[in-house]
């Protein structure tokens, strides 16, 4: 079977979901169907001289569609970048329409689905869409531009021939929108162990009960959130790590400055490898989630957190991804979004630890 991956982001771009993406190519390809990865050129976190050296470049089973070198992460150059590769990818398709099924992430840029479909369609090929999360409603915010965007992904969900998603919040959602249940497929993240740990750039104090957030600091996760129950403890024996990088990275930073945080230590993105090492080696770790998310995404490092171990705080909205992580593992959960409360159950957590 000819198959076409379509996505937003691709090696030396780091994401998310890349591990589970390059595992469900790699089983793809081992079950003897030839896979094409069709993305744009990289450039998240590239130089100028990194960026142009894939201008040109030629990978066996990859189409990188040069959209510029335009790395910024602003949104007027993130919007450019997206109608760059819409249309590189209509005219690509147009000329390479060979393919038995075209799968899509659900990070692709806005409209690339429709661009999809309109090929598949035309042409008689099979549409599978990989649902990572449920954008914009994973956003959380209203107006019409939103209004619009959530119309539109409706509508690929709908017209999709299948659907594979990461958990049964997000898939519950999709029958919401209409989708039917029988074309859901759910395959839940998992964790990864390409990579082993050569050399440790961080360590925990020895002395301290530590408290870690290791992962992405982006719009969805709510950081703000450990900042403000960190304020609500005084016991000096316990002590905040915020580890990682993202869009809300600064905010987070400024506020730990500007409020002078004493229990709040800021580290900057370690590697996969080493982030596996750390989850095992804190003493509570955290997923944290802004209201209404877990209904649209589940965050990529709840796996890597079931397999340290640890015993792992859950911040969220009650869900089924909630009621199994509590059933099964060693999670505590709070969905209060009450920093007082919190931090009490970070105390007692602390003063009954056993590990």
């Amino acid at each position: 079977m000819k198959i076409g991956f379509i996505g937003m982001y691709y090696y030396p771009e780091k994401f998310s979901s890349r591990y589970q993406i390059t595992d469900i190519i790699n089983f793809l390809r081992e079950n003897k169907n030839e896979v094409t990865l069709i993305v744009p050129n990289p450039v998240r976190t590239l130089t100028k001289e990194e960026i142009l050296k894939y201008k040109n470049f030629e990978e066996e089973g990859i189409v990188r569609l040069w959209c510029g070198s335009n790395n910024r992460n602003s949104k007027l150059a993130r919007i450019s970048r997206i109608f760059k590769f819409n249309s590189k990818l209509k005219k690509y398709l147009k000329n390479n329409h060979d393919f038995d099924v075209l799968i899509m992430q659900s990070n692709p840029p806005i409209f690339s689905p429709k661009v999809v479909e309109k090929c598949a369609k035309k042409y008689g090929i099979k549409t599978v869409f990989y649902v990572d999360d449920i954008f914009p409603d994973v956003m959380n915010k209203n107006g019409l531009i939103y209004s619009v965007l959530k119309k539109e992904s409706k509508k690929t969900y709908l017209n999709a021939d299948y659907l594979v998603t990461v958990s049964e919040d997000v898939k519950n959602t999709l029958v919401e929108k209409g989708v039917k249940e029988d074309k859901i497929t759910i395959i839940r993240p998992w964790p990864f162990d390409q990579e082993k740990c050569e050399k440790q750039t961080f360590n925990f104090d020895k002395e301290t009960f530590n408290v870690a957030y290791i992962g992405n600091i982006g719009e969805f996760q709510n950081c703000k959130y450990i900042l403000d129950i960190s304020k609500e403890i005084t016991n000096d024996k316990i002590m905040f790590y915020i580890i990682g990088s993202g869009r809300e990275e600064k905010r987070i930073r400024n506020i730990i400055d500007k409020e002078n945080l004493k229990n709040v230590k800021f580290v900057d993105r370690v590697n996969e490898a080493e982030a596996r090492v750390l989850y095992t080696q804190s003493d509570l770790n955290l997923i944290v989630l802004n209201k209404n998310v877990v209904k649209f995404a589940t965050p990529s490092k709840t796996a890597n957190c079931i397999l340290s171990g640890k015993p792992c705080l859950l911040l969220c909205d009650k869900s089924e991804y909630s009621n199994e992580l509590v059933n099964k593992y060693r999670f505590y959960f709070d969905d209060s979004f009450n920093s007082k409360k919190v931090a009490d159950l970070i105390n007692n957590i602390y003063e009954n630890y056993d590990i």
